[in-house]
């Protein structure tokens, strides 16, 4: 496993030499553990619109994810999801939560009326984290962390309350972030 992430990470690097941006890898896993096929994922900008696709390197096929108006930023996968920070063109919203589910084909989102989300992550098992403004009260107010478990259909809260909450991370049942609390001076002694 170790190789397959040096590899891809040499892959990324060469591609951005030669000025493709590719995002990352996607690996299925069947249940025997075997690799059933592999997916490159990656965001381009197709006459004005930006566009999310995949290519199966297995069986040499390309898909597209998303075209839907508005900007994608954050692309992460896990599994078989692929989650993004879309800008929404949208009276009263400014961002929200994409989901590609690979297995079914489906894209899901999770905009809540108003509020800013950014920095989607996903886990393998499809539970989504990501930063929410609806406590916010001001520019320099705090950000807080939701997340979604698309097995269940709930929204939880993750980080709520004083100071800012910051680029969550998923993987499994941990959840990872950075937490800034308020009258807290970073430094370096």
């Amino acid at each position: 496993m170790k190789a397959l992430v040096q590899l891809g990470q040499n892959l990324i690097s060469l591609l951005l030499m030669v000025g493709l941006i590719v995002l990352g890898f996607l690996f299925f896993q069947s249940s025997q553990g075997k690799r059933e096929s592999a997916q490159v994922v990656w965001g381009v900008n197709e006459n004005g619109n930006p566009t999310i696709k995949a290519h199966n390197l297995t069986i040499h096929a390309e898909q597209q994810l998303s075209n839907s108006p508005g900007g994608k930023t954050g692309l992460r996968i896990s599994g078989n999801y692929v989650v993004w920070d879309e800008t929404l063109n949208q009276p009263g919203k400014s961002s929200g939560i994409r989901i590609y589910d690979l297995a079914p084909r489906r894209e899901i989102a999770i905009d809540s009326p108003a509020f800013v989300q950014r920095y989607a992550d996903i886990s393998t098992d499809g539970v989504v984290v990501w930063n929410d403004s609806r406590n916010a009260t001001g520019v320099k107010s705090p950000t807080d962390i939701y997340g979604y478990d698309l097995r269940t259909g709930m929204e939880f809260p993750v980080a709520v309350g004083p100071g800012i909450h910051f680029l969550p991370r998923i993987d499994g049942n941990w959840i990872i972030y950075l937490d800034w609390l308020p009258n807290q001076v970073l430094r370096s002694d």
